[in-house]
């Protein structure tokens, strides 16, 4: 179960407090931490125009809870992910993603599905100031059927 906030635009635009005041509501609403920090794309840029790309700022919570006017609640979705670990400064993750998109299509044993593609940041808070940062990447992908 996750609480978000949605941003419309370009995803290098994403306001870094947004994961400041899930933070905030989650202390309101006790839920203790440490909190686990999300991040959703729902959309590919190169495809979507810049000014429709949704990217959610997501916080892990214990429960289904009623979506208010400013944090929304989303299951998150299973299923099958290839993943990869970005270590540096925020503006470091689209390298990685390039990456990542690249060995999957090398990987003859796996398909792309593309998004929504989710991003896990190894932080205790969302800091605009942080010059490294750990975010673990995920790629929606199925297992080719063998032929």
């Amino acid at each position: 179960s996750l609480a978000f906030i949605r941003h419309t635009g370009p995803y290098e635009n994403v306001p870094i407090r947004s994961w400041d005041r899930l933070i905030g509501w989650a202390r309101r609403h006790d839920i203790p931490g440490p909190h686990v920090l999300l991040g959703i794309a729902h959309d590919a840029p190169g495809i979507t125009k810049p000014e429709r790309l949704r990217f959610d700022a997501a916080l892990r919570v214990p429960a289904e809870f009623r979506s208010g006017r400013s944090v929304g609640y989303q299951p998150l979705a299973g299923g099958l992910h290839a993943f990869t670990t970005s270590v540096g400064p925020l503006p470091s993750v689209p390298a990685a993603y390039g990456e990542i998109f690249n060995r999957v299509r090398r990987d003859r044993s796996l398909e792309c599905l593309g998004v929504p593609c989710l991003e896990f940041y190894r932080v205790h808070g969302a800091l605009a100031d942080v010059a490294i940062v750990e975010t673990e990447i995920g790629i929606p992908v199925r297992r080719r059927s063998a032929r």
